[in-house]
């Protein structure tokens, strides 16, 4: 496989048991041409794929010692591996990372928020969004460059709601309040 100009022989039985892979090995090369990835001077190209992401995908599904306790992949390398894994639907690995990734501390709120919407992680998604809204301070200029002006404006709405119903006692449940809020980013309960 070719990725950034450089060369990975990588055994083909995790790709060519996936459905992406495996529909797109199966195709006939043009007539008179080689299959692709059948050899070095014909690699299967990543196109789009940066290698350093690429790296951290196979240090998981390729490791070096078995049993492996992944405790050397960084929360970067595993946010590559979620994006691949995402991208590419290989699911155990996607559970896998999410996994690693949701362990206590391992990501800032509005990382979260980020990661949750765009791969679909309803539970981080909630999560980072009631972090700020519960927190004492609203977002920061820094968060509302990184959210986007509609969202932090929806969770410093939030925000204040949860205000008003602690100074006038009535209830506020602040993941089923997000969870109505953003159901176009989370979809229907």
């Amino acid at each position: 496989m070719e990725v950034e100009d450089s060369i990975f022989q990588v055994p083909k039985h995790h790709f060519a048991a996936n459905e992406v892979f495996s529909i797109t090995f199966t195709l006939p090369p043009p007539g008179g041409t080689s299959v692709e990835g059948s050899s070095e001077g014909n690699p299967f190209e990543l196109v789009g794929i940066l290698k350093k992401d690429f790296q951290a995908f196979l240090s998981v599904i390729y490791p070096l010692q078995v049993p492996f306790d992944y405790a050397d992949i960084t929360v970067e390398q595993w946010r590559s591996v979620l994006e691949l894994s995402h991208m590419w639907d290989f699911q155990s690995l996607r559970d896998l990372s999410i996994q690693k990734l949701g362990a206590p501390g391992s990501l800032e709120s509005i990382t979260k928020i980020q990661l949750g919407e765009k791969y679909h992680i309803s539970e981080w998604f909630v999560t980072g969004c009631v972090d700020l809204v519960t927190r004492d301070k609203g977002p920061r200029a820094n968060e509302v460059n990184q959210l986007g002006t509609e969202m932090a404006v929806q969770l410093s709405d939030l925000r204040e709601e949860r205000i008003i119903a602690q100074l006038r006692r009535y209830s506020f449940n602040p993941a089923t309040r997000i969870r109505k809020a953003f159901e176009n980013v989370l979809g229907p309960e």
